[in-house]
C-alpha cells in the first residue's frame, strides 16, 4: 500500500541535512544488514553477492558489529574528516576502555586484539 506524505513549507524549512559524510556509520549499517535476515526480497541478492565478495579479514567486523544491539562507539558516532583522525579516535577509545577496566576483550578475539595493540 503506497503512502503519500505531505510536507508544508514549515516542514521543509525545519529539515536539516548532515554536514558531511559519515563512512563509519554507513559501514556499521551495512554490516548489520549483512548479518540479519530481514527483507529477503529487497536485500537477499545484495547479501549473497556481498558475502561472496567479502574478504576473510573484513569478516572480523562481525565481531565488532552485531546484527542488533550495542556496537563500538567509534563506528556509531565517528565524524572524523580523515582516516588518520578515525584511527586516533579509535586508539583513544581503546585506551579509555582499558583505563576504566572495561572488558572489551570478552566481546571477541578482535576486541582482545584491539586492547593488545592500542598504545
Amino acid at each position: 500500500m503506497p503512502l503519500r506524505i505531505h510536507f508544508t513549507a514549515e516542514d521543509l524549512a525545519r529539515t536539516r541535512l548532515a554536514e558531511g559524510l559519515r563512512p563509519m556509520l554507513e559501514l556499521d549499517i551495512a554490516v548489520r544488514l549483512l548479518q540479519e535476515g530481514s527483507h529477503p526480497t529487497r536485500f537477499g541478492p545484495w547479501r549473497r553477492e556481498s558475502f561472496r565478495r567479502l574478504s576473510p579479514g573484513a569478516r572480523g567486523l562481525f565481531d565488532l558489529i552485531p546484527p542488533t544491539g550495542w556496537t563500538v562507539g567509534f563506528l556509531d558516532h565517528a565524524t572524523a574528516d580523515t582516516m588518520d583522525a578515525t584511527v586516533l579516535r579509535t586508539a583513544g577509545l581503546v585506551t579509555t576502555l582499558r583505563h576504566h577496566n572495561t572488558a572489551l576483550h570478552s566481546l571477541s578475539p578482535l576486541g582482545a586484539g584491539l586492547l593488545g595493540t592500542a598504545s
